[in-house]
């Protein structure tokens, strides 16, 4: 059952080869809190069907274990140190323990049979052999043995950790009549977390700003690694598996392995939803489909921008900006900006108002240019949820780019630095460079202008009509022309909308 197996997903992640000399958390991880649960998938702005029984996060095998392939479960996870361990691979259908990786596993190949492999190797591949063996020599090389069957024996040659290859390498000797004979050798790049039968890895990335730390739902972006024909993912992904700890959560995800052949010709990006118990705050979120995890980019961590809120509406500020408090008539209004006079007088500042009762002069998105005192300031607003965001600065990219990272809990974190202009229909426009999230979801951004009916009344601006997660869809008309933008946030959608002009020359 789908259950049994993630709790046995749990038990290696968090508590699993309690002996296994690893930095990252095997060891102690059953002193850690930990839940495992699976998750609804959100992409198109439904829940996908999900044709797959499993989404694994390892193929666990007991101590004694299955054949260290791909083709099963393995064994039920155990208590203590003989717990299950996480498996590995470097492609292909051999996995192993991650615990093998310090010494190798318990085994009865003879070692005078691996030098005599050794020693043929050197002979034949000379200066293409495996580098511990030019190095060492036929007898001085050291290994691990990382797995065993009937057919083969896969070891590590050269100096390997419970982090895998540290200069060392991978080689496979087959059994034969006359002992064990090379079959194949090479580096081993990338370890994975190895996938049942019919299940391939999918990439599990941050937005171009990093993903949101004040939210429970998590907006991350995933990538099919296979070569799969540039297909729609949607269909063939598993439902994430999140674990949470103290310090960490670690997701992976699955898709169904491609039959038949298929084009290498680069696959879509696409927006997945994680729900967390409570908000990841300063805990790091990693891909675990690799070994070891790999971080995920949390927003604006490396940039010193700070995250403010109300209720679920969320926009993040420089890092020299702080929140003071300005009296207004008697009343206190909660603003942020670089210095109590800068945001109290309104030449920057940034501040959440109930969407209710603002009483606003212009479109939302609309970026004004007002001057005074020689004193340049550019001012707006925008949506997000049941707030908008109000700020101004005097630097119009700046004001920009704090308007376009408003949103609401689980929408993708905006980073608008750079913006770039688009036109068709005599139309142009500006948008951010990427749209503001990462590269490859941009492809699923865009303008399209069309010809409104005769007689209508004309929208300036409509409803925002929220797709999914990751995108939003707007529209306005100029003209006989209407402009529809689909956007990752509402606030996004009425920056490019606002921006739209006739063109020149």
């Amino acid at each position: 059952m789908m259950g049994d197996f993630e709790d046995r997903v749990g038990r290696a992640l968090g508590g699993g080869a309690e002996g296994a000399p690893s930095a990252h958390g095997l060891a102690d991880g059953a002193r850690r809190r930990l839940r495992v649960r699976r998750q609804r998938l959100a992409i198109g702005g439904a829940a996908a069907a999900v044709l797959a029984v499993v989404l694994p996060v390892a193929v666990i095998g007991g101590s004694g274990g299955s054949s260290p392939g791909r083709g099963g479960e393995g064994a039920p996870a155990t208590d203590g140190a003989e717990a299950a361990d996480v498996r590995v691979t470097c492609g292909g259908d051999t996995s192993w323990p991650v615990s093998a990786m310090a010494d190798g596993i318990p085994n009865d190949v003879a070692e005078e049979e691996v030098r005599t492999a050794f020693a043929r190797l050197e002979a034949a591949a000379g200066i293409d052999a495996p580098r511990a063996i030019q190095q060492q020599g036929a007898d001085g090389a050291s290994y691990i043995v990382l797995a065993v069957t009937d057919d083969e024996v896969t070891l590590g040659v050269g100096r390997w950790t419970v982090d895998g290859p540290d200069g060392g390498q991978v080689l496979t000797l087959e059994r034969s009549a006359s002992g064990l004979r090379p079959a194949g050798w090479g580096d081993c790049r990338l370890l994975e977390v190895a996938l049942p039968e019919g299940r391939s890895r999918v990439e599990v990335t941050a937005p171009r700003g990093g993903v949101d730390p004040s939210a429970t739902s998590l907006v991350v972006v995933v990538n099919e690694l296979q070569c799969a024909s540039g297909r729609d993912p949607a269909p063939y992904l598993g439902r994430p598996l999140v674990v949470e700890e103290d310090d960490r959560v670690l997701v992976t995800m699955s898709s169904e392995e491609v039959v038949g052949g298929a084009d290498c010709q680069g696959n879509p990006h696409v927006p997945v939803t994680l729900d967390l118990d409570e908000p990841l705050g300063d805990r790091q979120l990693f891909d675990a489909g690799t070994w070891p995890p790999t971080p995920i980019r949390v927003a604006a961590a490396d940039e010193g921008w700070q995250t403010v809120a109300q209720d679920d509406a969320r926009a993040d500020l420089p890092p020299d900006w702080r929140e003071v408090d300005c009296d207004f008539g008697g009343g206190e209004q909660p603003i942020h900006g670089p210095t109590e006079v800068d945001a109290c007088e309104f030449g920057a500042y940034a501040a959440f108002y109930g969407s209710a009762t603002f009483d606003p002069a212009d479109l939302p998105g609309v970026v004004n240019r007002s001057e005074d005192d020689g004193e340049v300031t550019w001012s707006g607003y925008v949506g997000a949820g049941e707030w908008v965001l109000s700020a101004a600065s005097h630097d119009r990219d700046l004001t920009r780019r704090i308007l376009a990272s408003a949103r609401v809990a689980g929408e993708p974190v905006v980073v608008a630095e750079r913006w770039e202009t688009g036109g068709s229909g005599g139309l142009e426009w500006q948008v951010p460079v990427g749209w503001g999230v990462d590269g490859g979801s941009a492809s699923s951004y865009g303008v399209e202008v069309t010809l409104v009916r005769s007689g209508g009344e004309p929208v300036l601006q409509s409803l925002p009509e929220r797709l999914d997660d990751a995108h939003v869809r707007m529209y306005g008309d100029i003209g006989s022309a209407r402009i529809t933008v689909t956007a990752p946030t509402r606030a996004v959608a009425e920056l490019v909308l606002s921006s739209v002009v006739v063109a020149t020359g």
